[in-house]
């Protein structure tokens, strides 16, 4: 009797001991304790006052430093932080003013040209048309008097040679006759007969000449002086016509010629009194107190060198004044960080260059449009300022995204999900019954035997955050709730 009762007792134990050990090794308790999120961030102190300075110089372009103010220097509102070399700027402006003044007088030049080619063109139109009645003028006169005046002549030449052919006919044919009638001829006689004969001889070649002239003329010179005469009238008439025409265009050119001067002229006044201006403004004032910083702001590519005699380039920013009254912090946050950073989180930074110098901060503006790099910008206050923080310093930033003391916590690997939205933990229930022990024959009746029963269920639960190996549940679960570490412990 006493056997059995001790073999039960160290079976219950046994059974026991093997269910205590599973607990511990396959589950873990839902607790509740610290939960916080702490978001580590870079940003770089910058004013809220910023104010770039440059020259806007159109004219004066090579600008030479005459005086500057350091890199970084604190300065007072209106003081003189850059002044340019005045005597290379008043050599371009003597060069600018010579060029104003030679445009004047080209435009000068060309109105009086303008003037006179106006006047020209009356005198020239009055010469044109009185040259083209003169041509037709001849012309006619050539058609009615001329023309039939050399068809005169012809007919008188061969009339006249004709005549003396006839009259040298006559003179001879009496001659002959006298002489014949008279016996005796005398030497003298025989000469003068010979000589009236070559006169004859002579006359019948000149009206043959006189013919023949008469043929040509008539039939080949005088159509072909024709001819020539009223071409030569066309092409007269044709060129007093174009240059009649074509009068106004001299007009039009000088005209245009003069409008172009003028643009020109005007230009160069509008240069002048640009150029007047800019040599007024040859210093950058300071606008209000506060730091000045070379070059442009924040620093693209290489830092501007400024230094007495160096060069300012026009139209860039040569200095940026910025205000140290009121400074905050820039950081630029990945998309993960955009997650877990909201306005209105505090934190603390620390300047890189003085890693005991903490202040604290607080999240004033994220802007939602993303940068090309794809982060987006965030805006942070500062508590105080310490007296050495600068524009353009960093700073390492601790964001308390998050806390909770009584948050209730599960290890993360025992939360699980098959489609990314819903989440579930399996939970392990243990009871404890007494289990009736049948007594032996004649023996009384034992006590009842306790025995552990463990059972496993699926819970679906509503998480939050999950940090350092954590995670926070917000629903479905309760305090010391035992969740199974893994599936396939159920």
């Amino acid at each position: 009797m006493i056997e059995k009762q001790i073999l039960c007792l160290l079976a219950l134990f046994i059974g026991t001991s093997a269910n205590v050990g599973f607990a511990q090794e396959k589950t873990a308790p839902a607790k509740r304790g610290l939960m916080e999120l702490v978001v580590d961030l870079t940003g770089t102190i910058e004013s809220d006052s910023v104010e770039p300075l440059k020259f806007d110089n159109e004219q004066l372009i090579d600008l030479q430093i005459g005086q500057v103010a350091d890199h970084g220097t604190m300065v007072s509102k209106g003081q003189k932080l850059l002044v340019l070399e005045k005597e290379e700027l008043e050599k371009k402006a003597h060069e600018l003013r010579q060029a104003h003044r030679l445009a004047e007088l080209a435009f000068q030049d060309k109105q009086l040209a303008a003037q006179e080619a106006q006047r020209l063109n009356d005198l020239n139109r009055e010469a044109k048309q009185r040259a083209i009645e003169e041509a037709n003028t001849d012309f006619q006169y050539w058609e009615e008097v001329t023309r039939l005046q050399r068809m005169i002549d012809i007919e008188d030449a061969r009339q006249y040679s004709k005549d003396s052919l006839q009259d040298a006919i006559e003179e001879y044919n009496q001659l002959k006759q006298m002489y014949d009638e008279d016996e005796l001829v005398e030497e003298s006689e025989k000469l003068v007969l010979s000589r009236q004969q070559r006169d004859l001889e002579r006359a019948k070649k000149s009206f043959e000449r006189s013919e023949q002239r008469y043929e040509r003329t008539l039939k080949v010179e005088m159509p072909r002086q024709e001819k020539e005469y009223r071409e030569n009238h066309l092409r007269t008439m044709m060129r007093l016509e174009r240059e009649l025409e074509t009068l106004p265009n001299n007009v039009e050119r000088e005209q245009m010629d003069m409008e172009k001067a003028e643009i020109a002229f005007q230009k160069s006044q509008e240069a002048m009194e640009g150029l007047e201006k800019e040599m007024a403004a040859t210093s950058l004032i300071a606008p209000f107190d506060g730091v000045v910083y070379h070059g442009s702001w924040p620093v693209s590519g290489k830092t501007v060198v400024l230094e007495v005699e160096g060069k300012v380039v026009p139209k860039s920013t040569a200095l940026t004044m910025m205000s140290m009254e009121g400074l905050s912090l820039s950081v630029n946050l990945t998309e993960e960080q955009l997650s877990k950073v909201e306005t209105g989180m505090g934190g603390y930074a620390t300047p890189t260059a003085f890693p005991r110098q903490a202040t604290k901060v607080r999240v004033s503006k994220i802007e939602m449009a993303p940068n090309s790099d794809k982060t987006y910008v965030c805006k942070l206050t500062l508590a105080d300022q310490p007296s050495n923080l600068m524009p353009g310093m960093t700073c390492g930033i601790k964001v308390r995204a998050y806390q909770n003391e009584q948050a209730l916590t599960v290890p993360a690997a025992t939360v699980f999900t098959d489609d990314g939205t819903n989440f579930f933990v399996y939970v392990s229930h243990t009871q404890t019954i007494q289990k009736a022990v049948q007594p032996a024959e004649g023996e009384a009746d034992p006590k009842p035997e306790p025995e552990i029963q463990s059972t496993v269920s699926k819970v679906e639960v509503r998480i939050g955050l999950s940090v350092g190996g954590q995670t926070e549940i917000l629903a479905g679960l309760n305090e010391g709730d035992q969740v199974m570490l893994s599936r396939g412990s159920k």
